[in-house]
């Protein structure tokens, strides 16, 4: 029995010690208290606004062709990458759509997921 005690005593301590150990330890780039302003979220915030610029750059290029409905067409930007979502009543909308992303300044590449908008007759 004085051998099980003393075993779970040095067990204990060592579990002490070695969360004691791992609690004290301090990491400079998370310490909040010396913060510069710049880091992730400033980042992110600038990516977000600059993909928010760039789809409304891309709506007020498809807005000015009358013959596109913009309303039936989603943008999304992601650093440059431009996806296009949604119908066209036209196959020669489909690469008009593209011409026109492609043609906006900041736009690296274009996936088009776009479709022709079927008569509910067909």
């Amino acid at each position: 029995m004085n051998a099980a005690y003393v075993l779970k005593l040095v067990v204990g301590a060592l579990a002490v010690i070695a969360s004691v150990n791992g609690w004290s330890q301090t990491s400079e780039p998370g310490n909040p208290s010396r913060s510069t302003g710049i880091g992730p979220n400033t980042v992110r915030g600038t990516a977000s606004a600059a993909n928010r610029a760039l789809r409304k750059q891309l709506y007020a290029a498809l807005a000015k062709r009358s013959e596109i409905d913009a309303g039936s067409i989603s943008i999304t930007a992601k650093d440059g990458i431009v996806t296009v979502n949604g119908t066209v009543p036209d196959a020669e909308q489909l690469d008009e759509v593209t011409s026109i992303v492609k043609s906006v300044q900041g736009v690296v590449s274009v996936v088009n997921r776009l479709t022709i908008q079927r008569p509910l007759s067909q």
